[in-house]
Formats: C-alpha cells, sequence, structure tokens
C-alpha cells in the first residue's frame, strides 16, 4: 500500500465511513476467517473484529 492509499483510508474514517477487510488464516491445520473493520463516531474509534473457523467448506 503506498501513502496515498494510507492518506485516503484515514480521510475517509476521520469522516465516519467504516472501512475493514477479512482474510482466511490457518492455525494449527484448520482455517480460520477473520474479519476486521473500523469506524469513527462521536470522536471516538470503533472496531470490530470477529472470527470463526471453516468447516467443510463452509462459514
Amino acid at each position: 500500500m503506498n501513502n496515498f492509499s494510507i492518506e485516503h483510508l484515514i480521510s475517509v474514517i476521520e469522516k465516519g465511513k467504516v472501512r475493514g477487510f477479512d482474510e482466511v488464516k490457518e492455525i494449527d491445520g484448520e482455517c480460520y476467517l477473520f474479519q476486521y473493520a473500523l469506524k469513527k463516531k462521536n470522536g471516538l474509534y470503533n472496531t470490530y473484529f470477529f472470527y470463526i473457523i471453516e468447516k467443510d467448506g463452509n462459514y
């Protein structure tokens, strides 16, 4: 990610927009879906973190 992308990300979060991403990680031979998000509201930064184990190709 270049500096412009980081500056843009900071700008939209400061305006109250939600930004996040998800990823799949393998831990001890099991696949997990992780989700993260960040939002600024009333001067506070709210975060979201969620993960769940993948079973038989489903989340």
